[in-house]
């Protein structure tokens, strides 16, 4: 990556922010602005001519890695201990359950739930797992593929559709085309300049959350974009998830991030300069609990119904997709004040909510929140700075109040049995959501 002396803005810099100035209070006290805009940008030369013809932005993750070798290459290593379509529920996975189809169905989860691996999969997966896309699209080199090493990849190098210009169906048994552009959310950034806040359908965002998906996936090509937590125009700490920025700025002030005392400033920008509205949310300090909070974190983003009134809670509107970042016992009180089930129980005909990985809300007023002890990033530094990085254990007085605590959490768990039941309850009284209804929702 080119950069200016040390120092010094590249003329051309300071031509594109006498535009756009929303950017300036990024750009002018950032690490980047010595980087010139062109880095990033393509077609420049024909926008200054014309501001209707857009430049090209380049959202690969590889062109920050020009810079940011060591973070570039440890968030996209491969974990080779994690396999590909390694269902969770099955005799050997980590929550054997032989009911699960049963208990479960006809959720889109019973199609294929499977454990997570490197986030460098996460466009990937989600495209060839059998509840998103009814087994459309393909490896162009076979199944065996997928051990192949390279984790930051253009899935369209990788993937075929097998069914061009058919619709969004279920095209082989066993599978559904539950996908939906919101579920993308947590996938990709690409789309990030041509998306409204909440998706919503704006005449000059080309998606939303109405797209037709086949379409909306078809223009993207990386997984977990760097832009996701880092402001590539001043480097600060940021979060994009437009989810989780509503949470955090609706009236109630009720998410964990509101409660917490050590928490810091979130200062949310509206950059919708094509004519939309279109925002993100500056971090004054990196905190895992937010950035990693966008996506692993309980939320919806399907279709569902009013239980009141049995009436569908369709995407057109933006109540399908909550996100409550609430204390962990209290999701179901949400929901019902909401007037949202994700799906109907195909042998009961009850109306559920299903839990989906609520990991940040878990963490939240732990033993490792409390001792200050974040959740492990997504790229790590070098293994000879982990090593030294590594909090040591404690001793002494503090070692037995830790101790205490463990038995103090693990007796509270020991009484508990009974609330663990809560998960997956009957209108009124359930708690959680999912994203993946094989008739009305997405995969998450």
């Amino acid at each position: 990556m080119k950069t200016s002396a040390p120092g010094k803005v590249p003329a051309g810099n300071k031509e594109c922010i006498e535009c756009h100035e929303e950017l300036k209070e990024f750009h002018d006290p950032g690490k980047h602005k010595t980087v010139a805009c062109t880095e990033c940008h393509a077609n420049t030369d024909a926008h200054l001519k014309n501001k209707k013809t857009r430049p090209v932005t380049t959202t690969d993750p590889a062109k920050c890695g020009s810079c940011h070798k060591n973070q570039y290459e440890t968030m996209y290593k491969m974990n080779f201990a994690k396999t590909a379509r390694n269902e969770k529920s099955q005799l050997t996975g980590v929550s054997p359950n032989p009911a699960w189809e049963k208990l479960m169905g006809p959720h889109g989860f019973t199609k294929e739930h499977n454990m997570p691996r490197s986030h460098a999969f996460a466009l990937y997966d989600q495209l060839v797992v059998d509840r998103a896309f009814g087994g459309r699209f393909e490896n162009k080199y076979g199944w065996g593929d997928l051990a192949r090493a390279g984790g930051n990849f253009n899935i369209w190098d990788v993937l075929v559709d097998k069914y061009p210009g058919e619709p969004h169906k279920a095209f082989k048994p066993g599978t559904a085309a539950a996908a939906n552009p919101v579920c993308m959310s947590c996938k990709t950034a690409d789309h990030i300049l041509d998306w409204a806040y909440l998706g919503d359908p704006e005449p000059k965002a080309k998606w939303s959350r109405t797209s037709k998906v086949v379409d909306f996936v078809k223009d993207t090509k990386h997984s977990l974009n760097c832009i996701f937590c880092h402001d590539p125009h001043g480097a600060q700490p940021r979060i994009i998830r437009d989810g989780l920025i509503q949470a955090l700025t609706r009236p109630e002030k009720d998410t964990l991030w509101h409660k917490d005392p050590k928490a810091g400033k979130v200062d949310v920008k509206d950059l919708g300069q094509r004519g939309f509205t279109r925002k993100i949310a500056i971090l004054d300090k990196y905190d895992s609990k937010l950035q990693c909070g966008q996506c692993h974190v309980e939320y919806n983003c399907n279709p569902g119904t009013d239980p009141t009134t049995g009436k569908p809670v369709t995407m057109a509107g933006r109540a399908h997709q909550p996100l409550p970042a609430q204390e962990r016992e209290r999701p179901g009180e949400h929901y019902r004040d909401l007037k949202f089930r994700d799906f109907k129980h195909g042998i009961t005909g009850a109306m559920f909510l299903k839990a989906q990985h609520p990991d940040v809300e878990v963490y939240y007023g732990s033993v490792h929140d409390r001792e200050g002890v974040m959740p492990h990033p997504p790229h790590a530094q070098g293994e000879g700075t982990r090593r030294r990085a590594r909090p040591s254990l404690p001793t002494g007085r503090r070692a037995r109040r830790n101790t205490s605590r463990k038995r103090a959490w693990a007796a509270t768990r020991r009484g508990a049995g009974s609330r663990r039941s809560t998960r997956s309850t009957p209108s009124g009284t359930g708690t959680w959501a999912s994203c993946a209804s094989p008739s009305t929702g997405s995969p998450a």
